[in-house]
C-alpha cells in the first residue's frame, strides 16, 4: 500500500513540475560532464562558483488483463546545460568533478526509484490508477 501511495504521489508531483523540453544531457556512466556543457548565465552577486541543475523524470504504465496486471517504468536522470552555469574565473578540476557529483547524487535517487519500482506487483495495481 505504501508503494501505491508514492507512485500516486509522484505522478501527482510530476503535473506540477513538468518541465518544457528543452537542452538535456542524459545520464551515462560514460559520460563526463566538461565546462562548456555549463552554458547558462552565472549569477552575480553570489558566493556560488557554479551551479548544476539536474533532474530526473520517469513515466509508467499498466498492462495486461484483469487476472495479471505489469507495471511497465522508465526513469531516466539528466543535466540541463542552459540552466548551469560556472563563473569564468572559478572553474578547476576540482570544482568540475564537485558539480559532476551532483548528477551522480541524482543518478543515484533515479536507481533508488527503479528499485521500488522492481518490487511494484502490478496486478495489486488498480488499471485506473492513474487517475487518482
Amino acid at each position: 500500500m505504501k508503494t501505491l501511495f508514492f507512485i500516486l504521489v509522484l505522478s501527482i508531483s510530476s503535473l506540477a513540475f513538468a518541465q518544457s523540453e528543452e537542452l538535456k544531457i542524459f545520464w551515462s556512466e560514460e559520460t563526463a560532464l566538461t565546462w562548456e556543457d555549463f552554458q547558462g548565465v552565472p549569477l552575480e552577486n553570489t558566493l556560488f562558483h557554479a551551479n548544476s541543475n539536474t533532474g530526473l523524470s520517469y513515466s509508467w504504465g499498466l498492462k495486461g488483463t484483469s487476472q495479471k496486471m505489469e507495471l511497465n517504468y522508465k526513469v531516466e536522470t539528466f543535466f540541463y546545460p542552459e540552466q548551469s552555469w560556472v563563473q569564468p574565473t572559478s572553474k578547476s578540476e576540482y570544482l568540475l568533478k564537485h558539480e559532476q557529483l551532483h548528477f551522480v547524487i541524482s543518478e543515484l535517487h533515479a536507481r533508488k526509484l527503479r528499485k521500488l519500482l522492481t518490487n511494484v506487483d502490478g496486478s495489486k495495481i488498480n488499471q485506473d490508477s492513474r487517475n487518482y
